[in-house]
C-alpha cells in the first residue's frame, strides 16, 4: 500500500498532470522574450558601437593640448615709424589672443550662464541637458539641439573647424573624443580661455578681445556687466543678434540709430534685434546667481545702443599699397631667411600675431596721399580697376580675368559688398565707360583692392636675378643691392670684371663699373681721386622689421 502511494506521487497519470499545470499569461511571455532579445541586442549592439567608434577614430589626428594657441589665428600688426598701428592684417577677421585673467569676470559669467551653466562641474558633457533635449525631440518631433557644452564647442571650433557645420555621427564621435582629451589635460580656466579666444562674435570679430574692440573700443578685461551680456548673446546667431549692422546709405531710415556714418557707401546702425537675446542672458545670469537682483533690474533698463562705441580697426586715411608691399616682403623674408615654405610664411603672417615695425612716416604719407586722393572717381574701367578686380577674384576663389561678370557680381553681393540689381550691364571690363563703374570702384576701394588710380599711378620695380634694381627694358642697372657690394664685415666686394692688376702688380680699378671716380684738382694739378660706390639699396632682413628700400 505504501509502495503504491509513492508510485502515484512520483508518476502521476497524464490526466492528473494536466490538471495541475497553470496556464501562462501571454503578456509576461512576450515581455520575457523581449527582455532577453534586448539584452542580447544590447550586447551585440555595444560590440558593434565599439568597433564602429574604433573605426571612426583610427585615423584621427593626435592633439597636443599644450599648444592650443597654435590653433588660434592672431592678427599681425604693422606699425609706422612712430609705433602707431598702420594696419591689423586680417585673414578671416580680427583676433587678438588674451589670457583668462585678462577677461572680465562678468564676461566669463555671462557666457557660462547662457551657454553652459554646469560648465564648472561637468566633465565635458551635460547628461541631464542631453536627456532633456532628447525627450523634447521625441515629444515634439523637432531635432535635438542645445546640448553642446562649452568644452564640446571649444573642441569643435579648435579641432574640427572644417567639418563643424556637419551633423553626422562621425563628427559627433570625434567631437566627444576631443572633448574628453581637453577635460583630461586642461583646467576649466584653460578650456574657457580657448573657447572665448576662438568663438566668432560677428562684424568680423573672432574672440572676445577683438569683439570688445570692435563694439566698445575697449579691452575685454574692462567690459562691464551690460557689455559682457551683449557679447554673450551674439554666438547663437551672429547675423541676427549682433548689436550693430551695416546698411547701404539709401536704405537708412529716420528710425535707424546711426553709430557711424563716415563710410561713403554704408552706414553703421544699431540692431535692436540684440535686445531680446540680451534679456535672456541677464535673466540667466540672475537665475544662476552671478548677479544680484539690483544688478539685474539695472541691466534690464539699460539703453543698449548708448553702450556701443564702434572702433574702425583698419586705418582708412591712407591707401593700402604700402601695407601690401610690407606683407609681400615679410613673406619673402620669412622664406629666404628662415627657410619657411610659402604656405608656412603666409600662415605666420596672417595668424601668429607678428609685430611688424615699418619705416613709413604716417603723417607724411597721409599728407602725400591727400594730394592724390580720389574724390572724383571716373566711370572709366581702366587697368587700375581691372587689377583691383583680379585681387578680389583671387580672394573669393573666382576665375581671375579682371572683368566683372555675373559670377563676380553674385559673389560680391553674397558678401554684402553690393546689390547686383544696382548694376545695369551684364559685364564690365577694361575699356568700358559707364556710371556703374563708379559704384564698383567705391566698393573696390573700400575693400582695399583699388591700390592705385589715374592720379596715383602704379609704380613697378624690376629686379635682376641678384635682386639689383634694373630698368624696365632690363638693359640698365639702376640700383645695386647693398649686400651685393658690402659683406658682413663692411668690406667692399668687387667682382673680377671691375678690376685688374698691371704688370707691376698694382691694383687697377676700372671705370664704368660699380665705382665712380671723381678727380680733385688743386692749383690746376691733380691732388686726389675720390672713389664713390654707385647708388645702392639696402634691404633690412629682420623678422619683425620690414624690408625697406633705402637709397644710399
Amino acid at each position: 500500500m505504501s509502495t503504491s502511494n509513492n508510485n502515484n506521487n512520483i508518476n502521476p497519470t497524464p490526466k492528473t498532470k494536466k490538471k495541475k499545470r497553470k496556464k501562462k499569461n501571454p503578456f509576461f511571455v512576450i515581455m520575457k522574450s523581449l527582455i532577453i532579445l534586448v539584452i542580447i541586442g544590447g550586447l551585440v549592439g555595444s560590440a558593434g558601437v565599439y568597433f564602429y567608434v574604433q573605426d571612426v577614430l583610427k585615423d584621427i589626428d593626435p592633439i597636443d593640448t599644450s599648444k592650443i594657441d597654435d590653433l588660434l589665428g592672431e592678427n599681425s600688426i604693422i606699425y609706422d615709424s612712430d609705433g602707431r598701428v598702420l594696419e591689423q592684417i586680417q585673414n578671416d577677421g580680427l583676433r587678438t589672443i588674451i589670457r583668462y585673467e585678462d577677461m572680465s569676470k562678468n564676461l566669463i559669467n555671462a557666457f557660462v550662464a547662457v551657454e553652459d551653466k554646469t560648465f564648472w562641474e561637468h566633465s565635458g558633457f551635460n547628461y541631464v541637458r542631453l536627456i532633456g533635449s532628447v525627450w523634447q525631440s521625441v515629444t515634439t518631433g523637432k531635432r535635438i539641439k542645445g546640448t553642446s557644452t562649452i568644452t564640446q564647442q571649444a573642441a569643435r571650433n579648435l579641432y574640427l573647424e572644417e567639418t563643424r557645420s556637419e551633423r553626422t555621427i562621425n563628427r559627433k564621435i570625434k567631437e566627444a573624443y576631443y572633448s574628453i582629451q581637453m577635460e583630461n589635460h586642461l583646467t576649466k580656466e584653460q578650456i574657457i580661455e580657448a573657447y572665448l579666444n576662438k568663438i566668432y562674435l560677428g562684424s568680423g570679430s573672432n574672440g572676445v578681445e577683438a569683439a570688445a574692440q570692435t563694439f566698445f573700443s575697449k579691452e575685454a578685461k574692462d567690459l562691464d556687466l551690460v557689455e559682457s551680456a551683449m557679447l554673450a548673446g551674439i554666438p547663437s546667431l551672429p547675423p541676427t543678434y549682433s548689436p550693430m549692422i551695416n546698411k547701404r546709405k539709401v536704405d537708412v531710415t529716420a528710425d535707424d540709430y546711426v553709430l557711424d556714418d563716415n563710410d561713403e557707401l554704408y552706414t553703421l546702425v544699431y540692431n535692436s534685434n540684440c535686445e531680446s537675446r540680451y534679456q535672456v542672458v541677464i535673466k540667466l545670469m540672475y537665475n544662476n546667481g552671478y548677479i544680484s537682483e539690483n544688478e539685474y533690474n539695472d541691466a534690464k533698463s539699460t539703453d543698449l545702443k548708448t553702450k556701443l562705441n564702434p572702433n574702425r580697426t583698419r586705418n582708412s586715411e591712407i591707401t593700402s599699397y604700402f601695407a601690401d608691399m610690407v606683407k609681400d616682403d615679410v613673406i619673402e623674408d620669412l622664406m629666404e631667411q628662415y627657410g619657411f615654405t610659402s604656405e608656412e610664411a603666409y600662415n605666420l603672417l596672417y595668424t601668429k600675431g607678428l609685430q611688424i615695425y615699418s619705416t613709413i612716416d604716417f603723417d607724411l604719407q597721409k599728407t602725400l596721399e591727400s594730394a592724390y586722393s580720389d574724390k572724383n572717381l571716373t566711370p572709366y574701367f581702366g587697368e587700375s580697376t581691372a587689377a583691383a578686380v583680379r585681387e578680389l577674384q583671387k580672394k573669393y576663389g573666382l576665375s581671375v580675368d579682371g572683368s566683372v561678370g555675373k559670377k563676380t557680381l553674385a559673389k560680391m553681393e553674397e558678401f554684402g559688398l553690393i546689390k547686383a540689381s544696382d548694376f545695369s550691364l551684364s559685364n564690365y571690363r577694361k575699356g568700358v565707360e559707364h556710371e556703374d563703374v563708379i559704384i564698383l570702384k567705391k566698393v573696390l576701394d573700400k575693400e582695399g583692392f583699388l591700390k592705385f588710380n589715374d592720379n596715383f599711378p602704379k609704380v613697378t620695380v624690376f629686379f635682376n636675378k641678384n635682386k639689383d634694381i634694373i630698368s624696365a627694358d632690363k638693359t640698365t642697372l639702376l640700383l645695386y643691392k647693398y649686400e651685393n657690394l658690402v659683406n658682413d664685415n663692411n668690406q667692399l666686394i668687387l667682382p673680377k670684371s671691375d678690376y685688374r692688376y698691371d704688370e707691376s702688380g698694382n691694383l687697377v680699378l676700372l671705370k664704368n663699373k660699380r665705382l665712380y671716380f671723381y678727380p680733385h684738382y688743386q692749383d690746376n694739378k691733380l691732388a686726389n681721386i675720390q672713389v664713390v660706390i654707385k647708388n645702392m639699396m639696402k634691404i633690412v632682413n629682420l623678422l619683425r622689421e620690414i624690408q625697406m628700400v633705402v637709397i644710399i
